[in-house]
């Protein structure tokens, strides 16, 4: 089809009001519209994808001169030739210059970029804080903020991988494993077991083991197994049951394929690589497991004696639901439970609450601290 056929801007100069012509074609598509807008003149670039007539808009002449509308159309014609509607390329470039706009604003304002690590878990890290302790929540962000934001916190998910992790002087230590839950990385411990056929027994601490984590195991067709808390307790148990993997909400990870060892590096990259194939948000993942679950976080007392301090909660509470001394004392009602016990490294009481409904978990903390208090 011819081109070129306007011989040059000489000829789109001497155009006036009142020239009979609606618009001068230029060949292959191209044509300047006249008098469109208070004066000036439109260009515009007609083409067909899939059968159907479709229309660009090019900019208005004199701002878009002669040369470069046809360079305009020429690029708009390649688009064509490697089966793209230039409509929907321009959409797509005009939406990757809006969310720049964006993620520069964000920046201005001291926020991280939306698909960076540091989004995900201040995503996270509000979905679950209202279920939390106000200590532990804080505990928790000082950990983010103070370790990992400032060399993972802008790069994007999709960028992390094991070589950038290893570039970190003696790795991602294990006590960052607060990142991800015995949950997220159960679900995927288990999705990824189930393809091998393997056992898909999974070992929880008994006092930090998280309702959630329970319901939501075994809706994913694993084995939940109560252990006593503590690596050497849990490691036993792993290898009783053949289990894969063990979890506690206390941020301590095992995984069989390593040794039964305690780490902190495979469940971040397992939660990450999940969320990868998921292509949504933690909080989006973790929300339908997570509904209607509050948490104590776990609670640390410092009393004189704590045999009798879990004594008198036994007294008081084991009437109301099912008792269990796999670790200390737990007590399982179908709205809450509690796990009280002795820590296994320091003369400390712990205590963990979970409920269902929003309030129960300050109810039974005001009242088992009242117990508490008295022996102090």
């Amino acid at each position: 089809m011819a081109r070129h056929l306007i011989p040059s801007d000489l000829t789109l100069r001497a155009i006036r009001p009142g020239d009979p012509r609606k618009r001068i074609s230029d060949g292959d598509g191209l044509y300047l519209l006249l008098f469109v807008g208070g004066g000036s003149h439109g260009w515009r670039f007609s083409y067909s994808y899939h059968g159907r007539r479709k229309l660009l808009s090019m900019g208005t002449y004199p701002k878009t001169g002669l040369a470069l509308a046809r360079k305009m159309a020429e690029e708009a014609r390649q688009t064509l030739a490697e089966g793209i509607d230039p409509s929907h390329k321009r959409k797509d470039a005009k939406a990757e210059l809006r969310a720049q706009w964006a993620e520069e604003a964000r920046s201005a304002k001291g926020l991280p970029p939306l698909n960076s690590f540091e989004a995900l878990a201040r995503d996270w890290f509000e979905v679950r804080r209202d279920s939390w302790a106000p200590s532990y929540a804080q505990k928790i962000i000082e950990r983010l903020e103070r370790d990992v934001f400032p060399w993972l916190g802008k790069t994007p998910v999709a960028n992390i991988t094991p070589p950038l992790l290893l570039e970190v002087p003696n790795g991602l230590p294990a006590e960052h494993a607060a990142l991800t839950e015995p949950l997220a990385v159960g679900i995927h411990a288990v999705e990824k077991a189930a393809l091998a056929r393997d056992d898909v027994a999974l070992v929880v601490g008994c006092g930090p083991v998280g309702l959630a984590a329970i319901v939501g195991l075994r809706l994913k067709g694993a084995r939940p197994i109560i252990s006593k808390g503590g690596h050497a307790f849990i490691k036993d148990r792993m290898r009783k049951e053949n289990a894969l993997f063990a979890g506690e909400m206390s941020a301590h990870y095992y995984f069989r394929d390593n040794f039964y060892a305690d780490n902190g590096i495979i469940p971040f990259l397992l939660v990450l690589e999940h969320l990868s194939k998921l292509g949504g948000s933690f909080s989006e993942m973790m929300a339908p497991y997570m509904a209607g679950h509050y948490m104590s976080g776990e609670l640390n007392y410092k009393v004189k004696d704590i045999q009798k301090v879990i004594a008198a909660v036994r007294d008081k509470y084991g009437k109301e639901g099912t008792e269990d001394f796999t670790d200390g004392f737990s007590l399982d009602t179908p709205e809450w439970r509690f796990n009280i016990r002795s820590s296994n490294t320091e003369p400390l009481l712990r205590l963990n609450i979970e409920a269902h409904k929003d309030g129960l978990v300050d109810r039974i903390k005001n009242e088992i601290e009242q117990i508490i208090d008295r022996d102090k």
